[in-house]
């Protein structure tokens, strides 16, 4: 039975990321800089999927005032 594993991203997944993202035409020309946080699928050692996640204080909750 196939595994797929879920983790949140390290630093030496960052490549791995972009590259998948790439892959799919997704932007990547911000990530270097960003504090998205990435949550990724693992299928034997590969990535395979992710998403990222990236907090905000209050903009864009609606409770900005």
């Amino acid at each position: 039975m196939k595994t797929i594993e879920y983790r949140l991203s390290n630093k030496y997944d960052q490549d791995k990321i972009i590259s998948l993202l790439n892959k799919n035409e997704l932007p990547v020309p911000d990530l270097g800089n960003s504090k998205i946080q990435f949550i990724v699928s693992v299928d034997n050692e590969n990535i395979i999927g992710c998403i990222g996640i990236e907090h905000y204080e209050k903009e864009g909750s609606g409770d900005e005032g």
